[in-house]
């Protein structure tokens, strides 16, 4: 079963409304990685791509316990949502196929298609990714993009005091080919780490302010 990671050209968009949230509602992200492609990732070649973002939206309406039964079964109702900035979900037996978010970096735009698992356990819904398959810009084919890299992340959906908590870990290995490792890394890291942090903190509030609705849309039917 594969998994991928959708990368896209995005607008970096200022929000200042997004910066005024009731600290509620908890949500974490981590994407893990299926066996590296990279054999040497101290190479110069090899750049680290960085996110983390954290999320609390509070919700009305939630009794006890209602708003942790109906985490558990978020899952499902996940491919009925119209998520943000184009992503997608497709549901199976128990995973789901996310297509994320397309991103850019420079004249490179890649969109991943990840097969998520995931499962329930006392912390909250937790979801994880092991493999994802590239489409884009005709880099990802000419450079050989889809096997020049590696990625970390892991989603964990629960409660807190009425509100939904999110916390995002993302790590991306690219051992870029040439004439793109020839740009210094302190240079090329702190641009691509800042364009994935953009996207993953506007797309991961976004996602939960949508299951924050739908909960309350719902709530009557977890009393």
């Amino acid at each position: 079963m594969e998994s991928g990671t959708t990368i896209q050209t995005i607008r970096l968009i200022t929000r200042p409304d997004l910066l005024v949230q009731v600290a509620v509602f908890h949500v974490t992200v981590t994407c893990l990685s299926e066996p590296s492609r990279i054999k040497d990732k101290s190479s110069n070649s090899v750049i680290q791509i960085r996110a983390s973002e954290r999320v609390a939206v509070g919700v009305s309406g939630a009794s006890d316990g209602s708003l942790s039964i109906y985490l558990k079964q978020c899952a499902r109702f996940l491919p009925n949502f119209t998520l943000p900035l184009g992503a997608s979900v497709v549901a199976g037996a128990d995973w789901l196929e996310v297509s994320v978010p397309p991103l850019k970096f420079y004249d490179v735009w890649v969109q991943p298609k990840a097969t998520t698992t995931y499962s329930v356990s006392p912390l909250g819904v937790e979801f994880l990714s092991n493999s994802a398959t590239l489409t884009g810009s005709h880099h990802v084919e000419s450079l050989g993009l889809s096997d020049r890299y590696d990625l970390s992340v892991r989603a964990l959906l629960r409660e807190e005091r009425e509100a939904i908590d999110a916390t995002v870990d993302v790590v991306v290995n690219v051992d870029l080919p040439m004439p793109f490792s020839l740009m210094p890394k302190p240079v090329v890291e702190p641009v691509a780490s800042a364009v994935m942090q953009s996207m993953t903190s506007l797309f991961l509030r976004q996602v939960v302010e949508v299951l924050a609705h739908d909960f309350q849309t719902r709530s009557k039917d977890y009393v």
